[in-house]
Formats: C-alpha cells, structure tokens, sequence
C-alpha cells in the first residue's frame, strides 16, 4: 500500500530546493479526479477488498484502510472523500495539501463547512469541521462531469395560471 504522497508529488526533474519548498501533500486530488480506476490504484495502491458496485453505473472503492472512498461514475473517479485524521486544518489552507490552488471559499459557516465551487475541473470541494484540535473531519470532493444529456435532466418547474393568478401576475 502506498502512502499518502504519490508518485506525482516526488518529481525528480524538480531541483532538491525546489522539492524541499513544496508543501506536504496528503492526497493529490489532481491526480485522482475523472481518472479511471486502475490510474487510481495507480497512485493510491489496491482497493480495500470487498466493496463493489453500486448500481450498472457507480462503483464505491474504500483506499487507505478506509481513510479514501472513491465513486466511480461510467467508470471514472466522479466522487472523492477522505476522512480526516487531524492533519488537515479547518481552513482554506488545507487546499495546498491537496493539491490544490489555494482561493477565497464560495461559503464558509465558521464551524462546520467551507466549500469552494470555483476550483478548476472541479464541481465542488468541502471541507467539514469536527475533527480533532479543529482539523477536518472530512473532505468531499465533487468532480466536474459532463452535462446531461437535454432528456436526462429534471424539467423545469411549472407555473400554473391559478398560481400566477395568486402571485398577481395574470
């Protein structure tokens, strides 16, 4: 099993200063999402054994000893979550330890979640507080998927005449 850091994050073309200046990744969320997954295990080692399929089109792969769940949507890591072992500050610092740019969060509630919906190739990431000495419980990471198809999305909601009467519109 591989640990935290990997293979991306040990660049040798990097000068050793160069590597010495970089911060500590704890996962490299670049690396893992829309990935397939065998580039997956690639870079966290073997799946806990004993998970499987969801439904035709979601698999859920526990990495880490339970520490990594990855959802795989038609096949590609569509959902990443890491349960938090205190070596993840509740703040917007914990970005670069996953790999990520660090920018102003989209919403912040002080105590229990700050996520940001305007990082790269990414839906969504939250960070969720509760963890010990005011770490991170958990991280969930929403990956950016392809845009439904116009007949797989919810219809728009309906304004009926009797409402729009009440509303005063009509």
């Amino acid at each position: 099993m591989k640990g935290p850091l990997d293979r991306d994050s040990r660049d040798t073309d990097v000068p050793k200063t160069a590597k010495q200046s970089l911060p500590h990744l704890l996962l490299n969320v670049p690396a893992l999402a829309g990935r397939s997954e065998a580039e997956v295990a690639d870079h966290l080692g073997p799946p806990v054994p004993g998970m499987g399929v969801m439904d035709p089109n979601r698999t859920k792969l526990t990495y880490w000893g339970g520490k990594v769940e990855v959802v795989f949507v038609d096949g590609k890591a569509g959902w990443i979550k890491l349960y938090g072992t205190g070596d993840l500050p509740f703040s917007k610092a914990a970005l670069c330890k996953l790999g990520l740019p660090v920018k102003r969060p989209t919403y912040v509630n002080s105590q229990h979640v700050i996520s940001w919906h305007n990082l790269p190739h990414l839906r969504e990431v939250s960070l969720y507080g509760g963890g010990p000495h005011g770490s991170v419980s958990s991280v969930l990471i929403c990956v950016q998927t392809n845009p439904q198809p116009a007949s797989m999305r919810s219809p728009k909601p309906r304004i009926s005449f009797p409402r729009l009467r009440a509303l005063g519109h009509a």
